[in-house]
């Protein structure tokens, strides 16, 4: 590559004319530091061409991709299809995917049917999936049909699901939930979770029932479930209050405020089917504050005998006792010891209040249990509440 014109001193002239790969690579850095503009550019693109060491090669393509020049597109094309570095196609197909030129459009597809690095083949499919590049769509789902059952293209069937779903279009992402590979479900759930189309509350709420799918995507499909008001959700959303899911949804308070804006339906009546199902395995910690919360005075009695029921989990957990390493109930417990009590004094009843009054006078009531007796009653401690509740 002639140099002589080479718009830089001379130092790094000669550092670029060294046969030592080293050396040319010092001065590439000192051109990326220091020296930019039309000429140092076109400078790149000719050495792009003319470099031995690949190394250097992906270098120079990652310095002319930070400066988003969009004349080195046409080379970025070349290398992709031409270069024998998988780094390198790599490097340029990072490239054009930043620069977002479509005229690239035709090279991604063609890298990602033939490029025999499946890094670059991912990258590609990602390109044109960020890009919602339509004319890609029947390329990826051949491309998805073609690699059924075959693992070693597990990491591009996942990137080609992926790309799928950010055209934002139910019809594509659906087939792909039945799909055998979990990485390609994964990214179905989460794209439809993404979208505002009621025809996916179905789908996600069978993610999201179904115990064999990841924590991550049931997480997916309960926060694309938030966003629409539907019925049919209401069992989802109480049902998540107390799942821990492998990564915890952003606070309970939003789960609540979700199940709150139901106003038309009965949720004290549903809230308290949740505490009696027969399949109860945990204490439900939330859904009793919210039940406080709704301020229903029907829940007054049912929860008190509730609790009662399970008093192993609300009063009178050990340490150690009804837990296991990441779920212990004593830590929950003591986490959690006045929502019971708030809850019961939020609704209490006549009725409840003299049933607290006998259980924390009865000779036979465990410790647990005169304790939150007392603690409901010493949040009742209001003289016009006991006058209210005495003549209710």
């Amino acid at each position: 590559m002639p140099l002589m014109n080479a718009p830089f001193p001379q130092p790094i002239i000669d550092q670029l004319a060294s046969m030592d790969p080293k050396a040319r690579r010092s001065a590439l850095l000192k051109i990326k530091r220091s020296y930019a503009g039309f000429q140092a550019n076109q400078f790149l693109i000719q050495m792009l061409a003319t470099e031995g060491k690949y190394t250097n090669r992906a270098l120079i393509i990652q310095i002319l991709g930070e400066r988003k020049w969009t004349a080195v597109v046409d080379a970025l094309m070349e290398v992709l299809l031409k270069d024998e570095s998988k780094k390198v196609r790599l490097e340029a197909v990072s490239v054009l995917c930043t620069i977002q030129d479509r005229r690239a459009v035709d090279v991604l597809l063609m890298a990602l049917v033939q490029d025999k690095s499946m890094n670059v083949r991912e990258k590609a499919a990602h390109a044109l999936g960020e890009w919602q590049e339509r004319s890609a769509i029947q390329t990826l789902e051949n491309l998805l049909a073609q690699t059924k059952g075959k693992s070693s293209y597990a990491s591009l069937r996942k990137e080609m699901a992926w790309a799928l779903g950010q055209f934002g279009d139910p019809d594509l992402v659906m087939p792909l939930l039945k799909n055998e590979h979990h990485w390609v479900r994964d990214e179905a759930a989460t794209a439809l979770a993404c979208m505002h189309d009621p025809q996916v509350i179905e789908p996600l709420l069978d993610f999201l029932s179904n115990p064999m799918e990841s924590g991550t995507v049931r997480r997916a499909a309960l926060m694309g479930l938030s966003k629409f008001q539907d019925e049919r959700i209401i069992p989802a959303l109480i049902f998540a209050l107390e799942y821990r899911f492998s990564t915890e949804p952003s606070g309970r308070g939003n789960l609540a405020a979700d199940i709150l804006r139901y106003t038309d339906l009965d949720l004290c009546a549903m809230l308290l089917a949740t505490l009696q199902n027969p399949q109860l395995a945990t204490p439900r910690w939330e859904v009793i504050r919210l039940l406080g919360d709704i301020g229903d005075q029907r829940a007054s009695v049912p929860l008190l005998a509730h609790v009662l029921a399970y008093e192993q989990w609300y009063l009178n957990a050990r340490r150690g006792a009804y837990g296991h390493s990441f779920y212990n109930v004593y830590d929950k417990f003591r986490a959690n010891a006045y929502i019971v009590p708030e809850a019961l004094s939020k609704l209490c009843t006549e009725e409840t209040f003299m049933q607290l009054l006998e259980l924390l006078n009865a000779p036979a009531s465990v410790a647990g249990v005169r304790d939150l007796c007392a603690r409901t009653l010493a949040l009742l401690a209001d003289p016009d509440v006991i006058q209210f509740l005495s003549h209710s």
